[in-house]
């Protein structure tokens, strides 16, 4: 058995094992606090109407030395197509951490299952043919990192991690399980109050089953960090990366060379101005960009902005650019980004992203709230026989508080997807429920 397969069954085993470690001093000092969430209610899309019993759990505790935070959610759904009881969008989350005079050790797990054609911004890009595939893709990861001398003139950091996605219930011809193992060695010395110098080291090793691609990278490198003056820092950072791919089995390409990137940082009274310089590796030769950044905050808002320009191993260029506005007021909130960006995927392959995503929470009553939101994506592929994929989600809420700790609950979803030339697939979704919310210490 593979390191990877053993994640699914070993993630809920390490939760309840660093759960039961838990220092005695941390459980008397701050005290370990629980939350759970209980919702019941109807749930209609296209397959159906259904019970849907939504189910969340979190502890939590935290002290000087050491911090432990654990949550599960999920949600029981009758009957399914086969007329069956089935658990949906289950979630695992655990982060443990000790911290000690001048050192701390972290540890963390998770696991997560998604429908295939979901939209989430979160995870790095998926292949292009599954987009409007039905299915679902399960995540389970494990990390571990010490770091030391936290204090001390010299010091570092060291990491280790493992993870295994795999899909189910599809038969797509694109979609392989893989799993992923990665190390990473990062080194500091402060010269002086002024100028920090960094040794750093990374491993990936992507293997995947059948006839899925094979990724192996590489890279050490040294940087160097200038404090100029009060306002102003410039670091420098060199590097040299090595990238095998092959598929099936059969040839193994190279691509390697030297990395570098150069940032400036200005800070400002009310935010910070940044110029950004990088060459880097990627799996078809070299790209290079330069970008240029903005942040402002404001007494009840921030703004951020960026613009740049990309240039990838065949000469294209692709302008860059992200907007983002965010403002907090006594009875609502307003969230909105706008950017063009280049994304690489797990295995290397690089598509020019457009994303506008806003987010709208209005308390209409002191006991009543709405909240919407609209996301959107267009992902274009660089390589010419890879389908352009779009997907946009529009959601609306509205919550009303029945008691101290129950609420009524009513949200409408519509999600959209379009690859290539094929029909867009639509799905609209209906769910109104009670929540009720408990809180005690174990």
């Amino acid at each position: 058995m593979s390191i990877g397969k053993r994640l699914s069954s070993g993630v809920a085993a390490a939760a309840m094992l660093v759960a039961s470690c838990l220092p005695s001093h941390a459980q008397d000092e701050g005290g370990l606090l629980a939350t759970a969430t209980v919702g019941l209610g109807v749930l209609h899309d296209e397959d159906g109407t259904r019970a849907r019993n939504e189910l969340g759990f979190t502890l939590s505790s935290s002290t000087r030395r050491a911090s432990l935070s654990f949550s599960l959610s999920g949600a029981l759904e009758y009957p399914d197509a086969d007329d069956d009881l089935t658990l949906e969008d289950p979630t695992l989350a655990l982060a443990y951490k000790l911290t000690g005079a001048n050192a701390s050790l972290a540890f963390d797990a998770a696991y997560r299952q998604v429908e295939i054609s979901t939209l989430v911004f979160d995870e790095e890009l998926d292949p292009t043919a599954p987009i409007t595939d039905t299915g679902y893709r399960t995540t389970a990861d494990l990390g571990a990192e010490l770091t030391f001398g936290i204090e001390a003139p010299f010091g570092g950091t060291v990491g280790l991690g493992l993870r295994e996605v795999a899909y189910h219930e599809t038969d797509s011809p694109a979609l392989f399980d893989y799993d992923t193992r990665n190390a990473d060695l990062a080194l500091r010395f402060a010269v002086d109050p002024r100028i920090e110098l960094s040794l750093t080291g990374s491993y990936e090793d992507i293997e995947s089953e059948g006839a899925g691609r094979d990724r192996t990278t590489t890279a050490a490198g040294l940087g160097a960090e200038f404090q100029i003056n009060k306002s102003l820092t410039a670091s420098l950072n060199l590097r040299h990366t090595e990238i095998e791919t092959s598929a099936g089995g059969g040839p193994v390409t190279r691509q390697s060379g030297p990395e570098w990137d150069a940032t400036l940082v200005r800070t400002l009274p009310d935010g910070a101005l940044t110029f950004d310089l990088a060459s880097t590796v990627t799996s078809l030769g070299r790209r290079h960009e330069a970008n240029i950044s903005r942040t402002r905050e404001f007494p009840t808002a921030r703004l951020a902005w960026s613009v740049g320009l990309s240039q990838a191993s065949d000469g294209e260029v692709d302008g860059l650019f992200s907007l983002s506005w965010t403002r907090d007021g006594k009875r609502g909130s307003f969230q909105a980004l706008a950017e063009r960006d280049v994304r690489a995927s797990t295995f290397g392959d690089e598509a020019l992203v457009d994303r506008l995503s806003i987010g709208y929470r209005r308390n209409l009553t002191e006991l009543s709230g709405l909240t919407t939101s609209l996301t959107y994506r267009r992902t274009d592929y660089l390589d010419p026989a890879a389908d352009t994929v779009e997907q946009m989600e529009f959601g609306l809420g509205f919550t009303r508080s029945l008691t101290e700790r129950a609420d009524l609950t009513a949200r409408f979803s519509h999600a959209r997807s379009r690859s290539g030339t094929q029909d867009a697939v639509s799905e609209n979704t209906i769910y109104l429920g009670v929540q009720r919310n408990f809180s005690w210490r174990p």
